[in-house]
């Protein structure tokens, strides 16, 4: 059985970790639907047995009915992968385990094999009958990717332990500038529980591992005053809340805010997190049970249903925007690659 292109491995039924899958498909919703799922395993239904004819690969498929047999096939890459599937030297292991180099690594060999029209991956003594390519596998696939909204409350069929949160609300009394430079991940994560903004932080999370870079943030002239990390007040200005124009002012400046890199990110996602927290306020507000230092105009503030739902279509936008650096990253580290890869062939060219 053999793969021989990147979106193959979709529409064969494989469950890919995020970052082998940025541009494995064409379908930019899910894409970043599923960045939040960037380490979760390959599914497998039925663990790996041996036969007459050797170890067989087992069923791939998106359903989560059975253990994952990691155990076995990484204990014995070579009876399941024929050799330049995977990068000289690369270690086979669980997915869940794999660091971001190192998917990072096995998606850019793929990719050269595929710039060169090789095949991707080869598995050895693979029969048809141990993949689902059936229609309705197919249309399971994309059902899982393509969630409606209402469904975002609900955990994805193949979720797995890395997209659970544990990590308490921030309260209003933590401010942006209470926040040490570390710790800032973990901050923007405490200001919501939505789902699409999570995989948000979680993309601009990847995008300075990928640049190897710190969580710093660059205050840029267009934005919102607040929306920076020396913003120490623990509410937003009193105009946000009585100034619908003006609410839906800042919100678009955070939305078409040119994103460069990870300097410029930051104080985007730091100011959308902050609207998300402060809408969650306002909509909690009870009036015989607020603290006396709650801001007296909240009962009265202009967020409503209509701006969340704008708040929302804003999340997608900036988090494509991401993703974008995240492939043109990639793409760089592609090509630097290729270069250096030429300059060793041509220098042993030479000493022959």
């Amino acid at each position: 059985m053999e793969i021989h292109a990147l979106e193959s491995l979709v529409d064969s039924g494989w469950m890919l970790p995020e970052s082998w899958r940025y541009r494995a498909t064409k379908r930019g919703k899910a894409r970043a639907r599923i960045h939040r799922k960037a380490r979760e395993c390959i599914v497998v239904s039925t663990a790996a047995s041996d036969c007459e004819d050797g170890p067989v690969l087992p069923e791939i498929i998106v359903d989560d009915e059975g253990p994952v047999p990691w155990g076995v096939i990484t204990a014995s890459p070579s009876n399941y992968l024929e050799p330049g599937s995977v990068p000289t030297g690369f270690v086979v292991k669980d997915p869940s385990h794999m660091k971001t180099e190192e998917v990072n690594r096995l998606w850019m060999h793929w990719e050269r094999c595929s710039a060169t029209n090789q095949k991707l991956v080869v598995f050895i003594k693979a029969k048809d009958a141990d993949i689902r390519v059936t229609g309705k596998s197919k249309t399971k696939v994309v059902s899982t990717l393509d969630l409606d909204e209402e469904d975002q409350g609900q955990p994805a069929p193949f979720a797995s332990h890395f997209t659970e949160r544990t990590i308490q609300p921030a309260t209003h009394e933590t401010t942006p500038d209470d926040v040490a430079i570390n710790d800032r991940y973990t901050f923007l994560e405490t200001l919501s529980k939505n789902e699409n903004y999570l995989e948000l932080v979680d993309a601009t999370r990847d995008l300075a591992i990928l640049a190897k870079q710190n969580p710093i943030s660059e205050r840029h002239q267009d934005l919102p005053t607040w929306a920076d990390w020396s913003w120490n007040e623990n509410y937003l200005p009193e105009d946000i809340h009585t100034s619908y124009a003006t609410l839906m002012a800042s919100l678009n400046e955070l939305q078409t805010c040119p994103i460069s890199g990870l300097s410029s990110a930051m104080p985007v996602v730091l100011g959308i997190g902050l609207l998300y927290r402060e809408s969650k306020c306002v909509i909690e507000y009870e009036e015989d049970e607020a603290d006396p230092n709650t801001s007296f105009y909240l009962p009265h503030s202009a967020i409503n249903l209509q701006f969340l739902v704008a708040l929302d279509e804003a999340v997608w936008e900036v988090l494509f925007s991401v993703v974008g650096q995240i492939e043109r990253l990639n793409k760089e580290r592609l090509s630097d690659e290729v270069e250096d890869e030429g300059d060793e062939d041509g220098g042993r060219e030479g000493k022959a």
